[in-house]
């Protein structure tokens, strides 16, 4: 079945960046009238702009080692919490906290497939919430309770190796 989407018929929010990135956006999308660019916003905000969107995209590169292996985005953390369809770069670091039963993924740094994925979103929405369901329930994996809880039996395990 071919995708009914179609990419003009989407608007796309650009939340965030630095003056620098948000001028960037603005002159290449320039005339393009299904893109809206706020810019940074109060932190105290962010769960609204992530509550109101359809669907939330992690595009980060793997053109470089540390964001490919070894980053783990605490932006993606704030997606899964917000309840909201997560499409992004499939990268290790990024499987290290979520998969395919939580997410959608896309080749890093691949433009045509993110439009693939974005349409294929949409064209398959009402199919996608459990998804959205997992991602909510993974994320409690990762409270700051269950980080200090970790650590803690790391240095207990740790505290009287080779003595």
């Amino acid at each position: 079945r071919k995708s009914q989407t179609k990419i003009n018929d989407i608007l796309f929010v650009f939340v965030g960046g630095t003056d620098a990135d948000v001028q960037k956006i603005k002159n290449e999308t320039n005339g393009k009238n299904n893109i809206l660019i706020v810019g940074h916003r109060p932190h105290q905000e962010v769960p609204l702009w992530l509550r109101a969107a359809d669907m939330l995209v992690l595009p980060t590169s793997g053109k470089k080692k540390i964001g490919s292996d070894y980053t783990s985005p605490i932006k993606l953390f704030e997606y899964m919490a917000s309840g909201t369809l997560i499409i992004a770069s499939d990268l290790p670091s990024i499987r290290e906290i979520i998969d395919n039963n939580s997410a959608l993924f896309f080749q890093p740094d691949d433009g045509n497939d993110l439009t693939v994925k974005i349409k294929y979103g949409f064209d398959n929405y009402d199919k996608l919430g459990e998804k959205v369901s997992l991602a909510s329930l993974k994320i409690k994996e990762y409270t700051w309770a269950k980080r200090s809880e970790k650590i803690l039996k790391f240095i207990l395990s740790n505290l009287f190796v080779g003595r």
